[in-house]
C-alpha cells in the first residue's frame, strides 16, 4: 500500500498536466491512506476467499491424492478462463480505441481550415477602441482605424483588418435567404462581418470576380462573399453575381439589407473540425457602418520570421499609446486551433496509457495462470514425452487453450470497441470510418502476446525429464 500511494503521488502531477485537472496528491491526504487500507483488506479477503473455499470443500482423500481438481473443470476452470478473456478483451478494446482516436485526431489536424492562421494575431478587446453609435447606426471607429494605421507603420506588420471573433469551438448557423428571385431559397450558414480587406488579411482564397478587380475606391461598401455550398443552396450562378444574386439574413437587425453576392471563397471553417461543418457567408462592410462592438476585434498579420516576442511587443507598444488604462487581450490563432483538439489528444493519450497498464496486467496474469496450469499438467506432459511427444507438440498443446480464449476476447473486445468508438465518432462533423485493420491488428498483437508469454512459461515443462517426474509422482 505505501508503494501504491508513492506511485500514485509521483504520477498525479503528470496526470494533471495531461488531462488539465487539479487532482490533489494522494500522499498528502489522510483519507487516501485510510481508503486504500480498507480497499487493500477487502480485495485481499475477496481474492483469498475463492481459493480457500475451493480447497476447503475437497475431501481429505482428494487432497492427499494430489487430485488435479483445479484442472478437471467446474467453476475453477471457468473462473480462470473468464479472467484471461476479460484481460485480453480490455487490451484489445482499449488498444483499438487508442488507435482510432489517434487516426481521428490526425484527420482533424490535417483538415485545411480554408484560411492562413500562421502569423495571425487577434486583439480580442478591440471594442475598447470604438465609441458610441453614430447617427447612421454604426460606431465611431476613428480611434480603431488610427490604431490600425499605427500598426501598419511597423516593419513587422504585413496587414491589419477588423471583424468579429472567428475561431470558436462550435459555429452556430443562421438562416440566409436569397431575395432577388420570387422563390427565395434559404440556407443555413455562419455569418462573418469584416472589413473589405478582411479576406486578404485572413488568407482566404477568393475566386476572381468583377468586385475584386475594381479599384478599392469604386467598390460598394456592403457586399457578400459566400462558400460554394451556399451558392449551390441558393441556386446562384458563379458567372452572374452582383445584382443577379442577393442574400439577406432572416434574423437580426444589425446588417439586414439584401447584399449582392460578389464572390465565392473556398470552403472556410472557423470552428473546430470536431463539431463544426457550417458554410460561411462574409459580409464585407466598412468598419464605420458596422454596429455591434463585438464586430471590431483587430486582426494583425505579421511578416514571416517575426518572433512571438516581437509580435506582442509591437502590439503592446501601439495599444498603450491608444488605450493606456486597459490591458490588451490577444489570441494567437494557431494556438487557438491547437486548443480545439486538446481534449481529443488527452483522451487519446489516456487511452494509450490505460492500454499499457492493461498490457502489463495481461502479461503478469498470463505468467501466473500459465505457471499454475503447467504445474497441474506436469504429469500429463511427462507421459506424453515418454510416449514420444516432441517439445513443439507439447508447447502447441499448452498454447491451444489460450488461442481459443484470445479468439473469444477478440470478438468481444472488437465489438465493444467498434460500438463505443462509433458513438464517439458521431460527435464529429469530420470523422473517420473505423477500419477493420485496426481491430485485426490488435487481435494479432493479443495472439502474439499470449503465445509468447505461454511459450516462455511452458518451455521448462516441455523440456522436463519424464522419468524424474513419473518417479516423483
Amino acid at each position: 500500500m505505501p508503494l501504491a500511494i508513492g506511485l500514485a503521488s509521483a504520477l498525479t502531477p503528470a496526470f494533471n498536466r495531461l488531462m488539465d485537472t487539479a487532482i490533489p496528491v494522494a500522499g498528502g491526504l489522510p483519507a487516501a491512506w485510510g481508503g486504500m487500507a480498507v480497499g487493500a483488506v477487502l480485495f485481499g479477503v475477496v481474492a483469498g476467499l475463492y481459493p480457500a473455499w475451493s480447497v476447503a470443500r475437497r475431501s481429505t482423500m482428494e487432497l492427499f491424492a494430489g487430485s488435479d481438481f483445479g484442472r478437471s473443470g467446474g467453476r475453477g476452470l471457468t473462473v480462470r478462463r473468464g479472467l484471461v478473456v476479460i484481460q485480453f478483451t480490455l487490451f484489445i478494446a482499449l488498444g483499438a480505441a487508442a488507435l482510432l482516436m489517434q487516426q481521428q485526431v490526425d484527420v482533424l489536424q490535417e483538415q485545411d481550415p480554408g484560411f492562413d492562421a500562421e502569423g495571425l494575431v487577434e486583439i480580442t478587446n478591440g471594442a475598447a477602441l470604438v465609441g458610441a453609435r453614430s447617427d447612421g447606426g454604426g460606431r465611431e471607429v476613428g480611434a480603431s482605424q488610427a490604431f490600425q494605421r499605427e500598426l501598419l507603420r511597423s516593419p513587422n506588420v504585413e496587414a491589419v483588418t477588423s471583424g468579429p471573433q472567428f475561431l470558436r469551438a462550435r459555429e452556430y448557423p443562421l438562416t440566409f435567404r436569397r431575395t432577388d428571385i420570387a422563390e427565395e431559397p434559404t440556407v443555413e450558414a455562419a455569418r462573418h462581418v469584416i472589413s473589405p480587406n478582411g479576406l486578404e488579411v485572413l488568407g482566404v482564397d477568393v475566386q476572381a470576380g468583377r468586385y475584386f478587380e475594381m479599384p478599392a475606391a469604386n467598390r460598394p461598401d456592403s457586399v457578400a462573399v459566400v462558400s460554394p455550398r451556399v451558392m449551390e443552396a441558393l441556386g446562384c450562378d458563379a458567372q452572374r453575381l452582383g445584382p443577379d444574386c442577393q442574400v439577406r439574413l432572416d434574423e437580426g437587425t444589425e446588417v439586414d439589407a439584401s447584399l449582392p453576392v460578389v464572390g465565392v471563397v473556398d470552403n472556410v471553417r472557423f470552428g473546430s473540425a470536431s463539431n463544426s461543418d457550417v458554410p460561411a457567408v462574409f459580409y464585407l462592410v466598412e468598419q464605420a457602418r458596422r454596429g455591434p462592438q463585438y464586430w471590431h476585434d483587430v486582426f494583425v498579420r505579421f511578416r514571416d520570421g517575426v518572433s512571438r516576442r516581437e509580435q506582442i511587443a509591437t502590439l503592446e507598444a501601439a495599444w498603450t499609446a491608444f488605450v493606456p488604462d486597459r490591458p490588451m487581450q490577444y489570441e494567437v490563432l494557431t494556438e487557438r486551433i491547437e486548443a480545439f483538439y486538446a481534449q481529443d489528444r488527452r483522451l487519446r493519450t489516456l487511452s494509450l496509457a490505460l492500454t499499457g497498464v492493461v498490457l502489463v496486467l495481461v502479461v503478469l496474469g498470463l505468467l501466473a495462470i500459465t505457471a499454475y496450469l503447467t504445474r497441474l499438467r506436469l504429469k500429463e506432459v511427462a507421459i506424453r514425452k515418454a510416449l514420444g511427444a516432441t517439445i513443439p507438440s507439447v508447447l502447441a498443446l499448452l498454447n491451444r487453450e489460450f488461442v481459443t480464449l484470445v479468439g473469444v476476447a477478440f470478438v468481444i473486445g472488437s465489438a465493444a470497441a467498434y460500438i463505443g468508438m462509433s458513438r464517439w465518432l458521431e460527435g464529429f462533423a469530420t470523422r473517420i470510418a473505423p477500419s477493420p485493420l485496426v481491430f485485426l491488428g490488435m487481435g494479432v498483437a493479443a495472439l502474439v502476446l499470449a503465445l509468447g508469454a505461454v511459450t516462455w512459461q511452458s518451455l521448462p515443462a516441455a523440456r522436463v525429464d519424464p522419468a524424474r517426474v513419473l518417479r516423483a509422482e
